[in-house]
């Protein structure tokens, strides 16, 4: 009677410590994905969101200049009011280059430079679609300022990589 309680005193213990090996393993293994999953999503954030910025920025530096005589055409509008969106897109680098060296240090940078992307996806995406030269016009100044902080903010990301070495 005593070696069967024994046994099965036993059986019991070697049980709970398999259930415990059990549980233990299952919640490495969920610690190790969410690690691995937060990794890439760090990733994607650090490399892929930088790398289509500087594609979109590309993108926005070339159109204007070889679309600007089919846009006045589309715009019936002659080349000295067409020619106002080179005027306005630097002086709209110039802003949002300012604004960037004025909001940079008070938001999150993740959040400024795709907040910027945004605002230059959609400007771009909307700037053949304006009926009259001036929001034409309206959205290559946005564009302008869109480029500005993208690229004044990147030197500023660079340039605190270089000097304080990170975080």
């Amino acid at each position: 009677m005593i070696i069967i309680i024994i046994t099965i005193t036993i059986i019991i213990i070697i049980i709970i410590i398999i259930i415990i090996v059990v549980v233990v393993v299952v919640v490495v293994v969920v610690v190790v994905v969410v690690v691995v999953v937060v990794a890439v999503a760090v990733m994607v954030v650090v490399v892929v969101v930088p790398v289509l910025l500087l594609l979109l920025q590309g993108l926005a530096t070339s159109v204007l200049g070889p679309s600007i005589m089919t846009m006045e055409s589309l715009l019936h509008t002659d080349t000295r009011t067409i020619s106002l969106a080179f005027i306005t897109s630097g002086l709209g680098y110039l802003a949002g280059s300012l604004g960037c060296a004025i909001c940079y240090d008070r938001m999150n940078k993740e959040l400024y430079f795709l907040a910027a992307g945004y605002l230059l996806t959609v400007a771009l995406a909307t700037a053949p679609y304006f009926p009259h030269v001036y929001g034409f016009i309206a959205a290559i100044t946005v564009i302008g300022i869109a480029m500005g902080f993208i690229q004044a903010g990147r030197l500023f990301f660079c340039l605190f990589f270089f000097f304080f070495g990170g975080g």
